[in-house]
């Protein structure tokens, strides 16, 4: 999102002219090449003793995610909508699409983004807010001066993490709907390289919730693939040896899997499933 406004920057005057975006800069935040602009202009506006107007362009920006994710989370939203009309014949239902099924998500689970914005920058909100569910005018002195837009927080504008778990999410329900992500050729390898990325990158989804949050919000055994209701939380580094309740320290297995974990040991462990390598070694400290 671009908005292009006039602004001013005088050091001496900073105090008074606060209603600028500008005027919050302080010589800490100053990138350096920025840092040297505003110096030469204070340095100007001193010789010539006049405030000269800047033309200001401020541009919002996402923390940037991989295409991969976009692609992978389009292709599981197709695997459920094809689940969910694996019932019907003909025309004797209406046939969800993907894109329905995504829109009911984010209208389910998605966060409301509340904008405040000047009246006439109400074409540019919308613009960059494709899932919008209320606007609200705001009047000062009887005068039309602002919106409010109530906005869904659509997988396009969320972060790595956000759109981690919102993937993790879809593979979990996947599972819970009877497709076994282990047997199933395609999810299995979408499900590998999805938790290979994970760990590759050591991203931590879920990072803030208990123990038994962790345990709730995981229906898959981590190890296998497998769809796992009664499912185990193995202790990475054990609570004896100081490990805690924290998901980093965490996995969700099934009960073959948890056993055989304690019998062959975390180094077999991680040669069967590598796509838990990383974590498994950062929890036990043995990398850093």
């Amino acid at each position: 999102m671009k908005i292009n406004f006039i602004g001013y920057w005088y050091k001496k005057l900073q105090q008074g002219i606060k209603q600028h975006a500008v005027a919050f800069l302080t010589a800490e935040e100053w990138v350096k090449d920025l840092g040297a602009f505003l110096q030469k202009l204070d340095a100007l506006q001193d010789k010539k003793n006049e405030l000269k107007e800047l033309s200001i362009t401020v541009e919002y920006h996402y923390k940037k995610r991989s295409l991969d994710q976009n692609a992978l989370m389009w292709a599981l939203y197709d695997i459920l909508a094809h689940i969910s009309n694996g019932g019907m014949r003909g025309h004797e239902m209406q046939m969800v699409t993907t894109k329905e099924l995504y829109c009911a998500d984010l209208e389910k689970y998605a966060e409301r983004i509340s904008i405040t914005a000047k009246a006439e920058y109400i074409d540019v909100i919308l613009s960059e807010w494709s899932h919008v569910l209320e606007i609200k005018p705001i009047f000062e002195n009887g005068f039309l001066s602002k919106h409010e837009v109530i906005a869904l927080l659509s997988t396009s504008k969320m972060n790595v993490l956000q759109m981690a778990e919102w993937l993790d999410m879809l593979f979990n329900r996947i599972a819970y709907q009877g497709c076994d992500i282990k047997t199933g050729a395609d999810i299995k390898k979408y499900w590998l390289e999805w938790k290979t990325y994970l760990d590759k990158k050591q991203i931590s989804i879920f990072s803030d919730c208990t123990l038994e949050q962790y345990r709730a919000k995981n229906t898959i055994c981590e190890a296998s693939g497998q769809y796992t209701e009664y499912g185990e939380v193995a202790h990475i580094r054990t609570q004896r040896s100081g490990g805690s309740d924290k998901p980093e320290n965490l996995l969700y297995l099934n009960a073959v899997v948890h056993r055989e974990q304690h019998q062959e040991g975390w180094d077999k462990f991680c040669k069967k499933y590598p796509h838990l390598k990383n974590k498994v070694l950062n929890a036990l400290g043995a990398k850093k």
